[in-house]
């Protein structure tokens, strides 16, 4: 758990100060129209000084007032980022999970009446922390984890429990190779199963291993 720090003496009236006016002055009397930056700088403010809990539940409405559509901006974009860090940080898997889904399903663009494009080629450097590139890794990550869960789950129960446990983790994770076979768990992952004896299993398991070798050996041409 993050443990809160205090802010400055200076910093914190200055908050408060946005807090009473938040409070007091809505939208159709915000005349200078500082509501949302005053709103959004104070999450800012209680995310780096370790006020997670208030600052998530700004963050979590930031990102869904500025994904996508004619609100769209990037105070949406740092609020999905600042919301996975936290979720990150604290380990807590189904919300990066959940955040990962919610962006991929919305469309986010954080730009103001954007629309949608194609996707963004994920496989270039330069767009490596792009969120939905950065979603997309996480999502093909917490997969991967699952299955090999799955399967050291079986490893430790017996009879025909361990069996369906077994058969279940090696779909899982010949699925996850044949879907990503560029994975850097990948090779690790057909390894695990490769002792079972599902006939169906054992096919698709050495179809994969054989487009890894090739993908390899290609690479090595190259």
């Amino acid at each position: 758990m993050v443990k809160p720090i205090r802010m400055p003496t200076a910093l914190e009236r200055l908050a408060q100060a946005r807090e009473v006016y938040l409070s007091r002055v809505d939208e159709s009397h915000d005349t200078e129209n500082v509501r949302e930056s005053y709103d959004y700088n104070n999450a800012l403010l209680l995310y780096l000084y370790g006020y997670w809990p208030q600052a998530k539940s700004r963050f979590a409405r930031i990102f869904e007032q500025h994904c996508a559509g004619v609100e769209a901006n990037e105070t949406g974009r740092v609020a999905w980022f600042n919301l996975n860090n936290m979720a990150v940080a604290m380990n807590e898997t189904e919300e990066v999970e959940r955040l990962s889904r919610n962006l991929q399903e919305r469309q986010c663009t954080f730009a103001s009446g954007a629309v949608a494009g194609a996707p963004i080629d994920c496989s270039k450097e330069e767009n490596k922390d792009e969120p939905q590139c950065v979603a997309t890794v996480q999502l093909s990550n917490i997969r991967y984890q699952k299955a090999v869960q799955i399967f050291d789950d079986a490893e430790k129960s017996s009879g025909d429990e361990q069996r369906k446990l077994f058969e279940k983790a090696a779909a899982l994770l010949v699925e996850a190779v044949n879907d990503e076979p560029e994975h850097p768990q990948a090779p690790l992952a057909l390894e695990k199963p490769s002792h079972l004896s599902e006939p169906a299993v054992l096919s698709q398991l050495r179809a994969c291993m054989l487009a890894l070798s090739m993908r390899s050996d290609l690479a090595k041409q190259r």
